[in-house]
């Protein structure tokens, strides 16, 4: 079990979603198989695997310890943010208790 935060890219256009995980390869099957559901949570990445076919890639941004997730994953989401390539709709990671 690998945990880090990963990104699901469109490869034509550079947009992606990113995210968090303590378990990137259950997360990726989970992602994708909500995806072909047509099920996801976050409506934006769901519209547009929707309208564009085959152009997805799951990139692992970065490996990091379980602890540090939640700052790796706001790093990586500031600099999506900063580029306007983001799908994510809440661009503040929630802090768990």
């Amino acid at each position: 079990m690998h945990s880090g935060v990963y990104a699901i890219l469109n490869v034509l256009n550079g947009m992606r979603y990113v995210g968090s995980s303590k378990d990137l390869a259950f997360r990726m099957e989970r992602h994708f198989h909500m995806l072909e559901e047509g099920k996801h949570h976050n409506y934006n990445l769901q519209r547009a695997f929707e309208h564009s076919g085959d152009v997805w890639a799951w990139i692992i941004l970065e490996e990091c310890p379980v602890d540090r997730l939640q700052d790796t994953e706001q790093k990586w989401i500031n600099r999506g943010n900063d580029l306007g390539r983001l799908y994510n709709i809440d661009l503040t990671v929630q802090r768990e208790e």
